[in-house]
């Protein structure tokens, strides 16, 4: 599957591999990462990573079999 705009990231918990770019001279990195929706007092959801926001995703790999 191809990288897909964050906007249609699935929102309901599910491990997902996020892209983050490039930030104050920083290197662009992928992170294993989920949705979190914060308790509803708080009025926040986020991805779990702070500070820069993914702009791509993509679903998690099959893992390795053992053979």
């Amino acid at each position: 599957m191809n990288w897909q705009p964050i906007e249609t990231a699935p929102k309901d918990g599910t491990d997902l591999l996020l892209f983050y770019p490039s930030s104050d001279g920083e290197a662009p990195f992928i992170d294993v990462n989920r949705w979190l929706d914060w308790p509803r007092e708080m009025n926040a959801y986020s991805w779990t990573t702070g500070g820069v926001n993914p702009t791509h995703w993509m679903p998690m790999p099959e893992p390795p079999k053992d053979e």
